[in-house]
């Protein structure tokens, strides 16, 4: 094996071969990785991994003391768990997760409450349409699916291309996941089920004052 050293190549001897290192980089892909004896690669910094049997506070007072009986002038470190690495390293895919998930939680509301105003306008539109099917005997409920259904067709035509766009894309989009599936299936099938809900439900208070629009006075409308 040719390693580096100073900027010139150095032999090295291959004493042993590790299935796993567990070593990874930050979107948790595996890479390869070459461990070399301490006095072969002296590092500015060491990192000391220990499992102990006791508390936190009374491991780390017995490493530093026998650390200071080896080497009083070495400088050390703050102690810290393994937990809290993990809970540091994570904190900015926690953050920017957290902004994502408010900012589609905003866009939903958003497209609900646009939505609402596009479903009140077109059936204010259909009030004379309304009012002749009512006085030919339709009933209140055929007039609600009805405006329900022409309010959510539209929004379907739009899950069905973005849940295919999403598939499409899924390739590309999976490089800047991390620990997440893009073609997960709760997702592909929570996000446009809460898109349709939130179409109905937007679509429904129209639909109602549809429904109850009496015959005669829809007739007389302009």
């Amino acid at each position: 094996m040719i390693g580096l050293a100073e900027g010139e190549p150095v032999a090295h001897e291959i004493v042993g071969l590790v299935t796993d290192p567990g070593i990874s980089v930050d979107d948790g892909r595996r890479v390869a990785a070459v461990f070399l004896p301490l006095a072969q690669s002296v590092p500015e910094v060491s990192l000391l991994a220990v499992r102990a049997r006791g508390g936190f506070e009374e491991a780390g007072e017995i490493m530093v003391r026998d650390v200071r009986a080896l080497d009083a002038d070495l400088p050390l470190a703050p102690i810290v768990t393994l937990e809290a690495i993990v809970r540091r390293e994570n904190d900015g895919g926690r953050i920017f997760g957290s902004l994502f998930g408010a900012f589609g939680l905003s866009a939903l509301i958003l497209a609900i409450v646009g939505l609402h105003r596009v479903v009140s306008f077109t059936t204010q539109q259909r009030t004379r349409e309304i009012g002749v099917m009512r006085a030919l005997g339709a009933q209140q409920r055929g007039v609600l699916v009805s405006t329900i259904t022409r309010g959510l067709r539209p929004v379907v035509v739009g899950v069905v291309l973005e849940t295919g766009l999403a598939l499409l894309l899924a390739p590309l989009l999976g490089e800047g996941l991390f620990g997440t599936d893009p073609r997960d299936p709760w997702v592909l099938t929570l996000v446009p089920l809460t898109l349709l809900l939130g179409a109905a439900g937007a679509a429904l208070l129209p639909a109602l004052r549809a429904s109850m629009i009496d015959p005669v006075t829809a007739l007389r409308a302009e």
